[in-house]
């Protein structure tokens, strides 16, 4: 449908295809962005329905009716987040795989998370807690000094 719509005669076939692959990209986005906001939804209706089923047992503790019906709702819950854990670890594979012939990337994306992680961001100096990066970095600067100054 696309070439047959979108196929004059004066442009470049290359630009047809790059127009094309946009387009294809934009309706693979789409189809995806829905595709996720319909798991979200029944994800949630599912926790709601648990919520206000385990609100009534709570009112007839003795209604096996209804604890079998959490129950069934807890499975299905269970199976929705195992499908969302399933999916996120296969994009993880899928990047690592991406990534395994570019170790520059993922060694420079790896070292800058560990990087992130070791980083002081707050300092508790005589009882003050100090935020600012400058003030961190004044701070070990007059520790530092101090330490060698005495050796």
């Amino acid at each position: 449908d696309y070439f047959k719509m979108n196929l004059p005669q004066h442009t470049n076939s290359l630009t047809n295809w790059d127009a094309f692959k946009a387009v294809l990209r934009g309706q693979l986005i789409y189809l995806n962005k829905a595709q996720k906001q319909k798991n979200e939804k029944i994800r949630t209706q599912i926790e709601d329905q648990i919520k206000n089923k385990e609100l009534k047992l709570k009112k007839k503790p003795k209604d096996n009716k209804l604890a079998q019906e959490i129950k069934l709702l807890q499975t299905q819950l269970d199976n929705a987040l195992t499908k969302e854990t399933e999916w996120l670890l296969k994009k993880t594979k899928q990047r690592e795989f991406e990534w395994a012939n570019k170790p520059g990337k993922l060694l420079a994306w790896r070292l800058k998370n560990i990087k992130d992680r070791k980083r002081v961001v707050r300092l508790l100096r005589e009882g003050k807690e100090i935020t600012k990066h400058e003030e961190i970095k004044h701070e070990f600067f007059k520790f530092y000094a101090k330490l060698y100054n005495k050796i």
